[in-house]
């Protein structure tokens, strides 16, 4: 859990600090990589966590479309300089 906290702030501090939307969405791989050996791990404990953890992973794929749809948007901004 720890490491993809640790994740999550790394993904955040280059999305929102560093405004570098290609490094973010590069980044996302393996923070995803990350979530899914978590839920796995959850899966296979039979953590009650587990069902609520889905909602999470529900996220994420909302979130990627949010990240890709912000980074097609703002293409003209960085072929401007």
């Amino acid at each position: 859990m720890a490491i993809l906290l640790g994740a999550n702030a790394v993904w955040n501090w280059l999305f929102f600090r560093e405004r570098d939307l290609w490094i973010s969405t590069i980044f996302y791989v393996p923070y995803v990589t990350v979530a899914l050996a978590l839920a796995f791990v959850l899966f296979r404990v039979r953590s009650p966590l587990f069902r609520w953890y889905l909602l999470y992973l529900a996220y994420l794929v909302y979130a990627a479309w949010w990240g890709i749809r912000l980074w097609r948007l703002n293409d003209h901004v960085s072929q401007v300089g």
